[in-house]
């Protein structure tokens, strides 16, 4: 038997693989791999999230690991927080963009092949200097605050040839794959 739809849907803000696909799957059995340092089969998962037909309820085990990648102590914990809270701790990088400096420059990836290069204008604002696959282009200026790995990136404000085009998301779909903090040449 599957995980119940609501529970799915929760475990997907959680990770940028599609776990409503096979690959996607495979890729989040690694993932966890990596985050939490246990396993679960490629084929648990499919089962867990219906992608193979299963005779019985995910186990405990498999729940467990799961919770914890999420950041939960334990499968029960998480059924708890999902009741109780309206908000979480977040375990995953988190750069503060307001400790960037004038000039310093900020690269950041996400899906499917995207890299965005800023370069910090004062207070919380940046120019695109580089931009490969994106919405965003060079010379763009925008505002934001934080980039948190595995998380939306959400531009207060994009101003293309002087003219606000308003608020822009960056990975929708999966987060922010990656980040980093340019140093300045000498």
């Amino acid at each position: 038997m599957r995980l119940p739809y609501e529970l799915i849907e929760r475990i997907q803000v959680f990770t940028r693989w599609d776990l409503s696909t096979s690959i996607g799957c495979t890729r989040f059995a690694g993932e966890i791999r990596e985050v939490v340092g246990e396993s679960i089969s490629a084929n648990t998962i499919k089962r867990a999230f219906g992608i193979i037909k299963a005779s019985s309820k995910p186990s405990a085990y498999t729940l467990n690991i799961i919770a914890r990648y999420i950041g939960y102590a334990d499968w029960d914990s998480f059924l708890g927080g999902m009741i109780t809270t309206s908000s979480m701790f977040n375990r995953n990088p988190v750069l503060s963009l307001d400790k960037i400096v004038d000039g310093q420059s900020v690269r950041f990836r996400y899906s499917p092949n995207r890299c965005v290069t800023m370069a910090c204008i004062g207070r919380n604002r940046f120019v695109i200097t580089e931009s490969l696959n994106s919405k965003l282009l060079v010379d763009d200026i925008v505002t934001a605050f934080q980039i948190v790995k595995h998380s939306r990136l959400e531009f207060a404000d994009v101003i293309r040839n002087g003219k606000s085009l308003g608020a822009f998301t960056a990975g929708l779909h999966g987060g922010i794959t990656g980040f980093e903090v340019i140093p300045t040449s000498v």
